[in-house]
């Protein structure tokens, strides 16, 4: 047997900053074993370079995740390494490898260093010399912060570049730099020598840069200028007990200078380079006029908010064409015209006559480039790698800004400027006066893309260009495969989204001028994101940026604040109420309680924030945001109330996980108020006729956004059941009556203008939408959903070339062309919260690590529903989901209306529960038709099980 994926407080390698700690491991089979083995018990081991620490007692348990600790004993400022020993049920001792962790850093002495503001990238160096042997190290960690983006090389070896080429961009991370600024902790013994020389150059960033335009940094220095800054401590430990300490307080030893090639970086339009300018002399450093005390106290360990480079896996591109930008040519069909593409074979950029290269690298995402050019000339030449989402079809009015802002085949730019953010370039400029060959990788930026435009003032020829993705997601949890190669796709575009939105926070696009922590966006794919990437720690990390910000427990629409105030402080729902939805979603995927009792005051204090414990009023905004985007929503002033009774649920919950009676019960009188509420003012039932009021009782006609309120909306249904708002039974079967009819839309009876079978929610619906119907019996409806190609629909996105999810459900439509709106991101993750029922209910994996019996069940609710349209119905599904637990995979097949083939691996260590309907269990020869239950269910011991029908059995393969 072996131990693997060892986390300590959720994290690998992590900063510890109290002594409170939680051990988590997974176990496998080793190929050999083929009998059941499991753990009875185990030991955690916590040691330095030399000896052991502490230890915890030899513990009678088969449990392998949150095994806390309290008081354990470390020191600060310390790399420590901790293991666990276990024993099976044979009695073999199993050790597992040592994991390091790191200690809290002080910095209460250490002093932040500046510099002038002549260059965007100044760097900082100090040389220094070891006061012992090389030999004699026992330990070095450093330290490290700053505001502005920073990259660091000892004796010209980048610490943050690791052997298997993920490259850490962007520390120290995007938080409220007014409350808290992340640092980092780095061992660097292997990269000192004798005599040492130490660099850090520093970037824009989140701090500097146009990004942070609205976020009034400029109030931490006392002449209002922003300026980098930077905090280091270096210490090493010698095996004779010494210490040697560098820190940023020798300020005589530090120096920086500018490197003026480096003429501008921005998180939002990129990097120019001139490789014609050489660095300046050396400076003295700025001791700069803030509130030392006060930054000092910001500096919070990082936990999962690193953002990185994957080198490891960049892109080439899968075409390469060349135009002339100044031969349009004209049709009668397309407003814009067209330009010719030529297929080029040698990347070889003739300048003159408008000459452009269009590289397209197959895949939308978050990344960099890596460049490798040189100019065919030694004349001043300036060289631009524009990136974008999309080609523009040329269907468009330029002076209206709608549509496509060029010709077709040309690069799409409109949808990178926002309203909020204003122009986003996003390109990288290179300036040169030779005709060597230049490598570029533009790391202190990145960019939302599958196409790069380069044009040039003279000809050059492209050696190389990489497309190098981003993300703070390093470890892929879950995926499956179907026999529809479309719902495929969208599994991959769920994927591409949430490694492209979840990088250093959760941003809502990695493209535009925005790129912001919008919080609805976070809360409503937060149970999705959990599954599909091991994100707990950069979701845990999240939690903290908005809880440490300066709003207090006032949770807001934007966090960290940014752009202007009014969006970014609003008190919405769903958007603000991530403060409380966070917790629950992370202890409901981890079991672990201390998410829920880190922040529970907070949260408290938040729902007296937005009202009375004892009234349905609330201090939402009525106006703003709502079911976003929704082709028919229900009124704002109605999502309120089903966030305040939302929200007033969850405190309930996690009030009796924590054992606070008096908070149980307030809390369950404010969730009866509401539902109290909206029976007298929003359920209409007249005639025998059930209606749900969610435009006429508040007397509104359009959202923030534009689109129509209607009575008994998707959204105001969905979660009317979820909530269990009904009266009574009647009630809730007439609600799920009405949710039916308006979904399947015949002959356009409840919405014109919208196809059959039609979603019609936005971003507070889509997560409840799919699990709510399976959750009321209509799985065959949910399955039709999924299947839906039309406008809207997850598919229509992919049927039109979507390599990640759309912003808009009409982002772009053969029959409109490109959505006349400027806010139309295409890869924007909310949509994809759909994977939770995709993982849940179609593959049928459900892990609750928070109960106490039944922590797997393996239910698979398979499509019994008629071909409606041409896409091809499910019949085969194949999947894993790499548990809290460990690997657990489920394999099915159907005849299209019962379970024909069923195969389930379970984790060593763990059970599970099967739940079969009637019909899947007779037929794979489970139970008898004579059989009186609807649900038949059986105990899964650890390994693989295999369950077919051997009627007519056939040989499967996906």
């Amino acid at each position: 047997m072996k131990i693997y994926d060892l986390k300590l407080n959720h994290e690998i390698n992590p900063i510890v900053e109290d002594k409170n700690l939680t051990f988590n491991w997974k176990l496998r089979k080793d190929e050999s074993q083929t009998f059941e083995i499991h753990q009875t018990s185990y030991q955690i081991v916590i040691s330095d370079e030399k000896n052991v620490i502490w230890s915890s007692p030899d513990i009678k348990s088969s449990q392998t995740i949150n095994n806390q600790f309290e008081d354990v004993l470390l020191n600060s400022e310390r790399i420590y390494f901790w293991q666990v020993k276990i024993r099976d049920n044979r009695g073999n001792l199993i050790v597992s490898k040592q994991q390091k962790f790191f200690t809290k850093a002080c910095f209460d002495e250490i002093r932040f260093l500046s510099s002038d503001n002549e260059s965007s990238l100044p760097i900082f160096t100090r040389d220094f010399k070891l006061n012992q042997r090389i030999e004699n190290i026992d330990s070095a960690v450093l330290y490290i912060s700053g505001l502005g983006s920073y990259d660091v090389l000892i004796n010209q070896k980048d610490i943050q570049h690791d052997q298997d080429n993920l490259v850490e961009i962007l520390n120290p991370g995007w938080t409220d730099y007014h409350t808290q600024i992340n640092y980092q902790a780095y061992d660097v013994k292997s990269y000192l020598e004798s005599d040492n020389d130490l660099k850090i150059p520093i970037g824009k960033g989140y701090f500097l840069g146009k990004i942070a335009q609205f976020s009034n940094y400029e109030d931490l220095f006392e002449d209002n200028i922003k300026r980098p800054l930077l905090i280091v401590k270096l210490i090493i430990s010698y095996a004779n007990g010494q210490k040697q300490v560098i820190t940023t307080n020798d300020i005589k030893d530090w120096k920086f200078y500018d490197q003026y090639s480096h003429v501008d970086n921005d998180i939002y339009n990129g990097e120019i380079i001139d490789f014609s300018l050489k660095n300046s002399k050396l400076k003295s450093v700025i001791e700069p006029k803030v509130n030392q005390k006060k930054l000092q106290q910001n500096l919070t360990p990082s936990h999962g908010a690193k953002a990185y480079e994957f080198l490891n896996q960049k892109n080439a591109p899968i075409s390469v064409n060349s135009y002339q930008a100044d031969e349009v040519i004209s049709n009668v069909q397309l407003e814009l015209g067209e330009v010719k593409l030529n297929e080029v074979q040698a990347y070889q950029l003739i300048a003159k006559d408008n000459t452009r290269l269009l590289f397209d690298f197959g895949q939308n995402m978050a990344a960099t480039l890596l460049i490798t050019f040189k100019s065919n000339t030694s004349k001043p030449t300036k060289v631009k790698f524009k990136t974008g989402e999309i080609l523009n079809d040329g269907r468009g009015n330029v002076e209206e800004k709608t549509g496509s802002d060029g010709p077709k085949n040309s690069l799409h730019h409109r949808n990178l400027i926002s309203e909020i953010g204003g122009d986003a370039k996003s390109e990288e400029v290179f300036l040169t006066t030779d005709n060597q060959e230049h490598t570029y990788n533009a790391k202190w930026t990145f960019h939302g893309f599958r196409y790069v435009e380069v044009e040039s003032d003279n000809p050059v020829t492209v050696k190389s260009i990489y497309q190098v993705p981003v993300s703070s997601l390093t470890t892929k949890t879950a995926d499956l495969k179907t026999n529809n190669s479309q719902i495929n796709r969208l599994v991959k575009n769920i994927q591409f989204g949430e490694q492209s939105n979840y990088l250093s926070i959760p941003i809502d696009s990695p493209n535009r001028a925005e790129r912001g922590g919008w919080t609805a966006d976070a809360q409503v794919f937060a149970a999705s994101g959990l599954i599909g990437f091991d994100s707990v720690s950069f979701l845990k990390n999240y939690l903290r940026v908005i809880n440490q910000t300066e709003s207090g427990f006032a949770y807001k629409a934007i966090m960290p604040m940014s752009f202007f105030p009014k969006l970014a402080n609003a008190q919405a729902s769903g958007w603000s109420d991530i403060g409380v939805i966070l917790p629950w979603k992370l202890y409901k995927f981890t079991g672990d309680k201390r998410f829920i009792t880190m922040y529970y005051d907070q949260m408290d204090n938040y729902m007296h924030l937005i009202g009375d414990l004892d009234s349905e009023k609330t201090n939402y905004d009525d106006h703003i945001f709502g079911d976003w985007l929704g082709y028919a929503p229900a009124s704002t002033p109605f999502m309120n109330l089903i966030y305040r009774a939302y929200t007033a649920k969850l405190m309930v919950m996690m009030s009796q996980v924590i054992g606070n009676i008096e908070n149980t019960k307030a809390y369950k009188n404010l969730f009866s108020t509401i539902k109290s509420f909206i029976q007298d003012k929003y359920v209409l039932e007249k005639d025998d006729k059930f209606t749900l009021l969610t435009k006429t009782a508040d007397d509104v006609d359009k959202s923030f956004q534009g689109y129509e309120f209607v009575d008994n909306s998707e959204t105001g249904l969905l979660w009317f059941l979820k909530l269990k708002l009904y009266a009574n039974e009647k009630q809730k079967n007439s609600a799920i009556q009405v949710l039916q009819q308006v979904i399947e839309n015949k002959g356009q009876q409840f919405r014109k203008n919208m196809p059959k079978k039609s979603l019609s929610v936005g971003f507070l619906g889509i997560n409840v939408l799919l699990p709510v119907l399976s959750e009321v019996g209509l799985d065959n409806l949910a399955y039709d959903l999924l299947l839906s190609d039309d406008n809207p629909s997850w598919l229509l996105a992919v049927k039109n070339g979507a390599t990640t999810l759309w912003e808009r459900w009409d982002s772009y439509t053969k029959e409109k062309g490109i959505s006349a709106e400027a806010m139309n991101s295409f890869n924007h993750y909310s949509y994809g919260s759909i994977a939770q029922w995709l993982y849940k209910n179609l593959l049928g994996i459900k892990v609750d690590p928070s109960k106490a019996t039944e922590n797997i069940i393996i239910a698979p609710e398979i499509d019994r529903s008629k071909q409606y349209n041409d896409q091809t119905r499910i019949t085969s599904v194949d999947g894993s989901f790499d548990s809290v637990y460990g690997l657990i995979k489920v394999s099915w097949f159907s005849d299209g209306s019962k379970l024909t083939d069923l195969k389930v691996t379970i984790p060593v260590n763990q059970s599970a529960t099967l739940r079969l309907k009637k019909i899947d269990a007779v037929n794979l020869n489970l139970i008898s038709e004579c059989s009186n239950f609807d649900y038949y269910q059986i105990k899964l011991t650890p390994g693989s099980h295999s369950f077919k029908n051997n009627i007519n059995e056939k040989d499967h393969t996906h």
